[in-house]
């Protein structure tokens, strides 16, 4: 199995697209408690195969997560170099469960290629250097279905299925089969989360409409803490809780801005809150995922952007920290 080398500043294209073209599934060996996992709790669904695609799908997104340190280096050629290595698949755990979306891709087509489900990654968007983005397309049923876990990093299913949000990632190439496969999938879903909260794009949350916005930020940080998940998750449910769950005017008061971390050893993405109780008065929030929210002030901040111990990975005018002077915002490849 090839690698692409991770001493070329410049991404190897050629030689990933060969690799995602020519990976023996004989060769992988996923681990086998992973395998367990998501196959064992399958219900029956006797000879259903969209439903066991389904349900394989559900779980590994329910599962795996996107690698953050990549998404920190804004997905640059020198960080996912030294991520293409197709044995890296082999090592991937319930524990270890970073992952790029050709390790996906590469999974989900080995898992349907044992229930003997015919499956091909391909490149949705015109293969070229700057896609190098994979999803996988299986024929099932007389039906072929697009699988496709990282629409988005922040709002893909990798995201959605933890948070049991509606999924956009499965579609039919030919639309008249499209509400089978909302059903389908809205009944694996039941099956999959029973109990458990089902998250709806339309439900109402009590709104939060409080003058005390430090304890707004506090009540949308237990929220996001309680649910216990991964970085790229915990950064994204906060999102969506800003969304959702605040008042208009508290909106207005209350921005979010994800920057790079470099004060761990393996880079990751942390938030920082701003609050604006009037024109003149802002107060800024640190929140590392899964931990306790700090109050930070500007000079502290300001002097952590300076040493590059934080930086942005984003557009900045965009995503910028209002009041924070940043020399640049782009990263180096």
């Amino acid at each position: 199995m090839e690698q692409v080398s991770s001493n070329n500043k410049k991404f190897d294209y050629m030689n990933y697209v060969h690799m995602i073209n020519n990976f023996n599934v004989s060769q992988l060996h996923i681990n086998q408690n992973l395998k367990e996992k998501i196959m064992c709790g399958m219900p029956n669904y006797e000879n259903n195969n969209l439903l066991k695609c389904i349900y394989i799908y559900i779980m590994l997104c329910k599962i795996l997560t996107y690698n953050d340190e990549v998404w920190a280096m804004n997905q640059s050629d020198s960080k996912i170099n030294s991520y293409i290595n197709i044995n890296r698949i082999n090592d991937i755990t319930q524990k270890n469960n970073k992952i790029l979306c050709y390790e996906f891709t590469i999974i989900y087509k080995t898992l349907l290629s044992e229930l003997g489900i015919l499956s091909q990654i391909i490149f949705p968007n015109n293969a070229n250097e700057d896609n190098k983005h994979t999803i996988v397309r299986f024929e099932v049923d007389g039906c072929s279905i697009n699988a496709d876990s990282t629409t988005s990093i922040l709002s893909g299913d990798l995201v959605a299925a933890k948070l049991n949000l509606k999924l956009k990632g499965l579609t039919c190439e030919n639309e008249s089969d499209n509400e089978m496969l909302i059903n389908s999938i809205d009944e694996v879903y039941r099956n999959i989360i029973g109990n458990e909260t089902k998250l709806v794009d339309n439900e109402c949350f009590g709104i939060i409409n409080c003058n005390n916005l430090n304890h707004v930020i506090k009540i949308l940080i237990d929220k996001v803490n309680s649910k216990k998940l991964n970085c790229v998750e915990c950064l994204a449910y906060l999102l969506y809780l800003k969304k959702r769950v605040l008042s208009d005017e508290l909106k207005e008061k209350i921005n979010i801005v994800f920057v790079r971390d470099n004060t761990v050893k393996n880079t990751t993405v942390r938030a920082i809150i701003i609050i604006k109780t009037n024109t003149e008065n802002i107060e800024y929030y640190s929140y590392i995922p899964n931990q306790e929210i700090n109050l930070i002030s500007a000079n502290e901040l300001q002097e952590m952007f300076d040493k590059n111990k934080l930086a942005y990975f984003q557009d900045n005018e965009k995503y910028g920290v209002e009041g924070i002077k940043i020399k640049s915002l782009k990263q180096d490849n």
